[in-house]
């Protein structure tokens, strides 16, 4: 029996002060602070992404991305005019490696990058005589500027007031000014972003269609409006970012981009996209119109960004399954020693096997895990798909690598990709909760991670949805999430679905396609889809109130609200409720929200709207 909550329903109220920096939530990750950074940071450039291209290591085992960054000013180090930031994962031709997390930059990307001595040796030489590094921290070594907001976004804190209190901090930190490389003033870069000519005042944005949707599926949205333009030119469509829960905005791609018109535009929502409103930027200079309401994704899988086809044309793929290792019919994970004989954490090893049941029973994803430990202890492109503690990079809690290969079809004008390994990395620096209670404020839930690591490696990405699928970007320390959400098993279901249909790249393979998981599975799981199948909220939307309606043999026993910022906001008492009861949300705003629905044997999450 699950422990009782409260015997009334409470409500919290809780008022939001724009304070700086403002904090928001871990990804994956624990917490670099600033100050750590610049101590540690041998070089710290403000500047934007100019070029990138991806290499293979000396060894031919991984791909980074060199990007190479104009420099603006440097707060430490030796001025220079160009820097190259070096990035896990790229693409090579037909062969590509997706890691989570990751720093991924974008052409374009402005902000304060924390820098070190790269280590990594590559296979030829590049030529062009920049200066390399790798970012501090990894994720958390980049320091984002959002100029429409003038905010600094961080994986864990959101800073106001570029120009005036993030140049303060960071003075303040590295005790001396800013060496100017090139005139870039902030303030000037701001007020140009922000402010529109006469014709795109006129811009608007009346309507999109659907409103829910999935990301990285080839799932179209229209959006409707005025003034537009008459082609697409420079013109941009933004999402939300799923990576650092909105705070900041991604582009599609111009390939995503399938019409555009004055009045409606038609766009493939691209795999990083989030739950959020959208804009338009018809020039992509003077300045985006945001929709005045919000775009619902679901889920969104991981895609394979390629240019393989056209070297002047980037492409979003979708990736899937197949038959590696027969005749199991599908992936054979391999664990390193120590893991599987819980050397450094006891308990670890069956905390990953019941997370990996987890996926394996609701989906139906072909994983099997050898019974021949392996010495290896780090994640490299050989054939063997490693479970493994290591040392990881600062800052994160763990790493799923997924490895791609691709080949041509129809005459050389398209390309298929396919998972062709996984490795799982988990930082052996971090306090882990490796049991089956609720972890301590201060630890990590192993199980909670690898459940969300797993899911990178099923071909999910990140979702902005708080409290509810396990493919949220972010959760805290103390938090046990490891069970999934109706839109996560959809996630998996559609992957696996092609997994076990389409034959990818038969030409170069024989093994065929994945088959279906063929061990036992417990009943929780059939538990858990008979809550996804069996529980409705009604009416939705909804002003006053609405109803939980239980057609289930379950009982329930407690119910809990959250907003679309991941905040408790409504806990009830269920007592056990077999049938239907009332729900009142007269107090909240308008808005989207999320209620968590909890029965003895598991629980599932609806959406509904506030009216």
């Amino acid at each position: 029996m699950r422990k009782t909550i409260n015997q009334k329903i409470t409500y919290t109220f809780l008022f939001l002060v724009l304070i700086t920096p403002q904090i928001i939530a871990q990804q994956l990750m624990y917490e670099v602070p600033i100050s750590q950074q610049v101590k540690n940071a041998s070089l710290i450039i403000e500047g934007e992404v100019i070029g990138k291209r991806s290499y293979w290591n000396a060894d031919n085992t991984k791909i980074f991305t060199i990007n190479t960054v104009e420099v603006f000013k440097v707060f430490k180090g030796e001025p220079m005019k160009l820097v190259e930031v070096i990035t896990k994962g790229g693409t090579i031709g037909l062969n590509s490696h997706s890691v989570n997390p990751s720093l991924k930059l974008r052409i374009g990307d402005v902000g304060v990058f924390m820098l070190e001595t790269h280590s990594v040796s590559f296979k030829s030489s590049k030529g062009f005589g920049v200066p390399s590094f790798q970012p501090y921290s990894s994720k958390q070594g980049f320091y984002k500027y959002s100029l429409e907001e003038n905010l600094v976004v961080n994986p864990f804190r959101i800073r106001k007031n570029i120009s005036g209190a993030f140049y303060k901090e960071l003075k303040n930190l590295t005790k001396t000014n800013f060496d100017e490389v090139k005139k870039y003033d902030i303030d000037v870069e701001i007020f140009e972003k922000n402010s529109k000519p006469s014709k795109i005042l006129a811009t608007t944005i009346t309507g999109f269609s659907p409103t829910i949707s999935t990301a990285g599926t080839k799932s179209v949205l229209t959006i409707t409006g005025t003034e537009f333009g008459t082609e697409q030119g420079t013109g941009v469509v933004e999402f939300k970012n799923s990576d650092d829960g909105g705070a900041t905005f991604i582009e599609a791609l111009a390939t995503e981009v399938l019409n555009w018109s004055d009045t409606e535009i038609t766009v493939e929502i691209p795999s990083d996209a989030g739950t959020g409103v959208i804009r338009v930027d018809p020039d992509g200079n003077a300045g985006p119109v945001a929709s005045q309401f919000t775009l619902t994704i679901s889920y969104a899988q991981i895609n394979v960004t390629s240019d393989a086809v056209d070297s002047e044309v980037e492409v979003a793929y979708q990736t899937q399954h197949t038959n590696l290792h027969a005749p199991t019919g599908g992936i054979e994970w391999n664990m390193n020693t120590d893991f599987n004989e819980d050397v450094n954490f006891p308990g670890a090893k069956a905390s990953f096997e019941k997370a990996m049941e987890t996926w394996r029973c609701e989906t139906g994803v072909n994983w099997t895990i050898s019974n021949n430990p392996v010495p290896n202890d780090s994640a490299e492109s050989d054939d063997v798909n490693i479970i493994t503690f290591s040392n990881g990079d600062t800052g994160n809690l763990g790493a799923c690598t997924s490895y791609f290969s691709g080949c041509f079809i129809n005459g050389g004008t398209d390309v298929q990709w396919y998972v062709n390994e996984i490795d799982i990395v988990f930082n052996s620096a971090v306090s882990w909760y490796t049991g089956t209670e609720t972890p301590g404020g201060s630890e990590h839930d192993f199980e909670s991670v690898a459940v969300h690591e797993l899911g990178h490696g099923h071909q999910l990405g990140h979702v902005i949805a708080p409290g509810t699928a396990i493919m949220h970007y972010a959760f805290d320390k103390g938090d046990a999430f490891r069970m999934l959400s109706s839109d996560d098993i959809d996630g998996a279901n559609d992957v696996h679905s092609r997994s076990t249909s389409i034959d990818v790249c038969s030409t170069i393979r024989s093994e065929g396609v994945m088959a279906d998981y063929a061990g036992v599975c417990p009943t929780a799981s059939l538990d858990n889809h008979l809550l996804d199948e069996g529980i409705s909220i009604y009416p939705n939307p909804t002003e006053l109130e609405f109803r939980i309606e239980n057609s289930t043999q379950l009982n329930l026993q407690n119910a809990e609200v959250y907003d679309a910022t991941g905040r408790l906001l409504i806990q009830k008492e269920l007592n056990g409720l077999s049938g239907s009861a009332p729900f009142d949300v007269t107090y909240l705003s308008q808005g989207l929200y999320f209620v968590k629905i909890i029965a003895d044997e598991g629980s599932t999450t609806k959406r509904f709207l506030k009216k």
